[in-house]
Formats: structure tokens, C-alpha cells, sequence
């Protein structure tokens, strides 16, 4: 590459050539032209007054010879008198006896034709290039010829040239040295800046930029200090960011890696380090499979960076368990993506959880056995013959329901352990109006003794990919809560219809709704918005729990939308089984 030096001087002197030579070549060709115009003019009006003092000395017809010898001329003329049939008469230079016919002279023929004629030819006679005047006289019938030698003019044309390429040559040279020195002064100053700018790109601002001479010298000075001054508090800044930063991370109990669009690891912190049993030097600039040998988590990186959105999931690393969140992190133009993956280690919560949910199965188990047996011999005393006191037949009824209540709620944590245990579900392809009649005829009987009408808004025909079994269980546990707490006498509907690519069942009941700040805990456990009216109905409330674990295990969702007097719309979404 061409230093500024170089290129700068080398550009001035080609420009400077150029236009000197463009200047010096105009100037020699107008001279040329102005020079040979005006001996034209001069020589032109000397022929008018050669013609002038013939007519008036009455030269008698063959004495023209004679008056063109007595006159006295100037050297660097010669005249010549040529009659109109081209018949030379007289010439001061040549005799006339070896002159042919001028009657095709191109001055000639335009003297004829105009009055005047002018050219520039060799002549034939003295075989020299000389410009020639013509004035016709057309009442004598005389044309007046008037020549000069051309040479005369070149070598005044030459003169001319010499000077003004002398002159040319000193301008340039002037010219040369002060583009010189000004392309000097412009490189120093450049050298200064460079040297100035390479410090502080070496993490030295110690210097500072100091240029003399003109007035934007000194504001690119100013500039390049006041760039200096703040490049240096912008990078303590940094820098004590991100000692902040590594200090954190590093004090981080929980595992952090930081990837590229590739997985490539650009960051990882000591908690992550020790996990991977890996050094940082080992791990940086390498893939993530490379260190942590985990499909599942590698999936989880590559889903969370194609769908540019928060994922979570736990993931088992060995003996331990950790719920990994990535976070996708898009460049300012959003052309380049990174992902930051938090892992946090939750084995003990994963082993209470594992440990409650043996405990609850356990218990259920346990319980099932006995409760039946308290039903049985309740039943068994109903039923023996025999007076028995109001007070023991209250009791025994509170007994049997209670004992009803309890073998409910046993029967429905043995479905939500059945629910979390299983992996994965045989699903096939169910019309939705199969579903719907089976779940209608488990709640047919509740619904006509509170005089509950059923009402259908979707196509019979609508396939749904789901468990046949649960997903009833499902909607009859949505249709039992809709009979139970709606108004007597009103109408249910059913309704199901394609979002997407999710299938959407919904229960909407006409009851008096449920008030937004409690809608988000509806789906826990044994969670009843009036504790007391729940009682009074019964129900074990485990009811949306269970619908809320078959809709994840179906890859959707069980949500609500109310609002107080407006009713309730519970719904269940299915991911179509090629989408899952």
C-alpha cells in the first residue's frame, strides 16, 4: 500500500503536469493563432494599399514589371500582379517568363469569387511555405498578390514556445516545492497522530497530540485528546465492570456458560468449571457437547437458540440434577445471537419431590384398604335390621361420607402419582364427539338433578391425537366442577375448535365467575376459592390439578378465563401429535 507521502506528492505533480501542459499548449497555440491572424489582417491591409497606389500611378498595359521593380518594398514581401485570365503580370521575386497560369491558385479563385482571398501553401515557385493576400480589382480587372515567408512567423512562434516552457518549467518547480513542503507538514502530522492513536490502542494515554500551523490542525489535536480522555474512563469503566462481573460469576454457586450461535463456549464460570472437571483454558473456543457430554442439554442450547425465546428444563448431569434456563442474547442489528445457560442444582428438591411423591403413593395405597373396609361395615350396619336413635343414624351417615370423601381423595392421588410417573402416553386418534358422550354420560345424572343442559359448539367430526381415557377424565372433571358450581337450570356448553396447530376443548358455564387475583392458584392442590361452599359440595379438590398434568402430558396447557359475574371458560389445549 502507498504511503500518504507518496500518493499525496505524486497526485500534486500529475495534476500540476496536466494543467501546466494543458495551460502551456493553449497558450502557444493562441499566440500561434493571434500571430498569424494579425500578420493576416496587417498583410491584408498592405495589399489594399499596394492596389490603392497602382490604380492611381496609371501604369500603361505592359509596363506592370517595370513599376513593381521601382518600387520600393519591403524584403519579407513579395507582390505579385496576376491578371483575371490568371496571367502573371509582375512579381517582385520571380520572372514572370517561368511563372504557369495562377488562375487555380486557391487565393485566386477566392478574390475572384469575393473580393479578397487568403491562404497558406509552399509556393510552386520558390518551393518555400508562405501566406498569401489577394485584392481584386474588377473594373481593371487586376489581382493584387501579397506574400510573406512562413518560416518568419515559426521561428517568432518558437521563441514563444521556448519562453513560455521556460516559465512553465519554473512554475512547476515552484509549485513542486510548495506542494513539498505542505505534503511534508501534512505527513508529520499524520506520523503524530498515528503514534498518539497507536498509545491509546495499547492502553497508553500518558501522551497527548500536540499540532502547530493552522487552525484545523489544532481542533483534530483537541479531538484526538478529547477522544484519549474519554476512551480512558470508558475502559476503567469496563474494566471495572467486568472485574465486577468475573467476581460474580466466579462467587456464583450455580454453573453459568456463555455460547456463540455455533455452542462454542465464549464464557464459563468456576461453578461451571468444577461441574465439567475442566480447566478454562481447556473449555474456551471449544463445543459445549465437547465438555459436557449430554444430549439433553445440548438439545435444549440449540431449541433455545432457533426459537429466539426463554427454555427451562432439568436436566440430569450424573448424579445430580439441574434446571438449566437459557436465555438467547441478540446483537445491537440483531445479526449475531449468543445464549447464556444458568444451571441450578435442584437433586435434593428432585429427591423431596421423588420422596413425596412415594410417600403420597404409598399412603394411598395403604389407606385404599381400610377406607374400604370402613365403607363395607358401614354399609353392613345400615343395612342390619333393627331401631336404631336418630343420633346413631346421623352418625353413621357422616361416617359413610366422610369415609366416601376420603376413598375420592385416595383415588385421585393414585392418578396424579400415575400422572407424574409415566413418561410417555399412547395416543391415537379420537373424535371429539366420542369424547364428549362418554364424559356426558359419567355427569348425566348430576346435571339432571340440577336441571343442567349440555350444549355443543363444535364439528362431531374433529379428530383430536390425544389418551382416550385421560382426556375424558379430563373433560368430566371440568363438567363436574361446571355442574357443582354453576347456577341451577343453566346451561353448559362444549365447545372445541383447531388453533393453530393446537386442539382447544373448552367447558364454559354461566355462574358468577371467578375474581382474577385467585385464577393463578385454581390448578394447585386441594386449592378452593370458597372453602366453605366446597365443603358444603364436596370434592376432593385435586379435580384441576389432575386436568392441569394431562394437559402437560399431552404438550398443552389447562388455563381459565373469568372474570366476576361473567361466568367461567376452562379450556384444555392438545399439540397435534406430529407437532410433539
Amino acid at each position: 500500500m502507498k504511503s500518504f507521502f507518496s500518493r499525496y506528492f505524486t497526485s500534486h505533480l500529475l495534476i500540476l503536469l496536466i494543467s501546466l501542459f494543458i495551460v502551456g499548449i493553449f497558450s502557444i497555440l493562441s499566440m500561434n493563432q493571434i500571430l498569424y491572424s494579425d500578420n493576416q489582417e496587417r498583410q491584408l491591409v498592405y495589399t489594399e494599399i499596394l492596389s490603392e497606389m497602382y490604380l492611381k500611378a496609371q501604369v500603361p498595359p505592359g509596363r506592370e514589371q517595370a513599376y513593381l521593380d521601382r518600387l520600393d518594398v519591403n524584403p519579407l514581401f513579395r507582390i505579385t500582379l496576376i491578371d483575371r485570365d490568371g496571367t502573371v503580370l509582375g512579381d517582385t521575386e520571380a520572372d514572370i517568363s517561368l511563372m504557369d497560369n495562377h488562375r487555380n491558385r486557391p487565393e485566386v479563385i477566392q478574390a475572384l469569387d469575393g473580393g479578397q482571398g487568403m491562404s497558406k501553401r509552399i509556393s510552386h515557385t520558390l518551393r518555400e511555405s508562405l501566406l498569401y493576400t489577394t485584392v481584386y480589382r474588377e473594373e481593371e480587372g487586376l489581382i493584387f498578390r501579397v506574400s510573406t515567408v512562413v518560416g518568419n512567423i515559426d521561428r517568432m512562434v518558437t521563441q514563444l514556445t521556448f519562453r513560455v516552457s521556460l516559465i512553465t518549467f519554473i512554475v512547476l518547480l515552484a509549485a513542486l516545492l510548495i506542494s513539498f513542503r505542505q505534503t511534508n507538514s501534512i505527513n508529520r502530522m499524520l506520523k503524530s497522530i498515528v503514534e498518539v492513536v497507536t498509545d491509546y490502542s495499547g492502553g497508553d494515554f500518558h501522551q497527548n497530540l500536540y499540532l502547530g500551523g493552522f487552525r484545523e490542525a489544532v481542533e483534530v489535536g483537541d479531538a484526538v485528546n478529547s477522544m484519549g480522555r474519554q476512551l480512558k474512563e470508558k475502559i476503567e469503566t469496563v474494566t471495572l465492570q467486568r472485574n465486577k462481573s468475573e467476581a460474580m460469576l466466579d462467587n456464583m454457586v450455580e454453573p453459568v456458560i456463555y455460547l456463540d450461535s455455533n455452542l462454542i463456549i465464549n464464557d464459563i464460570n468456576q461453578a461451571a468449571l468444577k461441574m465439567a472437571d475442566c480447566s478454562f483454558s481447556r473449555c474456551l473456543g471449544k463445543n459445549l457437547l465437547q465438555i459436557i457430554r449430554n444430549i439433553d442439554l445440548c438439545r435444549l442450547a440449540e431449541e433455545c437458540l432457533k426459537d429466539n425465546s426463554p427454555l427451562a428444563q432439568i436436566i440430569t448431569l450424573g448424579s445430580r440434577h439441574f434446571m438449566v434456563q437459557g436465555t438467547t442474547i441478540n446483537s445491537p442489528d440483531r445479526t449475531e445471537r449468543s445464549l447464556l445457560l444458568v444451571m441450578n442444582d435442584v437433586t435434593e428438591i428432585k429427591q423431596m419431590e421423588l420422596m413425596r411423591k412415594d410417600f403420597v403413593a404409598n399412603v394411598s395405597h395403604e389407606l385404599r384398604t381400610p377406607i374400604t373396609s370402613i365403607i363395607g361395615f358401614v354399609e353392613t350396619l345400615r343395612m342390619m335390621p333393627g331401631q336404631r336413635t336418630e343420633q346413631e343414624e346421623k352418625f353413621l351417615t357422616i361416617i359413610h361420607n366422610q369415609s366416601q370423601r376420603l376413598g375420592e381423595i385416595v383415588t385421585d392421588l393414585l392418578s396424579l402419582a400415575s400422572l407424574e410417573d409415566a413418561h410417555a402416553l399412547t395416543k391415537e386418534a379420537v373424535r371429539i364427539g366420542d369424547i364428549v358422550e362418554e364424559a356426558e354420560s359419567v355427569c348425566r345424572m348430576k346435571a339432571e338433578a340440577r336441571g343442567v343442559e349440555f350444549v355443543h359448539d363444535y364439528d362431531p367430526a374433529l379428530v383430536l391425537c390425544c389418551h382416550k381415557n385421560l382426556t375424558e377424565q379430563a373433560l368430566v372433571n371440568y363438567l363436574d366442577n361446571a355442574i357443582k358450581y354453576g347456577p341451577p337450570g343453566e346451561k353448559i356448553t362444549i365447545r372445541a375448535g383447531r388453533v393453530d396447530n393446537m386442539t382447544v376443548i373448552s367447558v364454559i358455564d354461566r355462574g358468577s365467575g371467578i375474581p382474577q387475583d385467585q385464577q393463578g392458584r385454581l390448578f394447585e392442590r386441594f386449592y378452593r376459592v370458597d372453602k366453605a361452599r366446597s365443603r358444603e359440595i364436596g370434592g376432593t379438590g385435586l379435580g384441576l390439578s389432575i386436568v392441569k398434568h394431562i394437559a402437560m402430558k399431552h404438550g398443552g396447557r389447562a388455563g381459565v378465563e373469568s372474570g366476576p359475574g361473567k361466568g367461567s371458560r376452562f379450556y384444555i389445549t392438545f399439540m397435534d401429535c406430529r407437532e410433539k
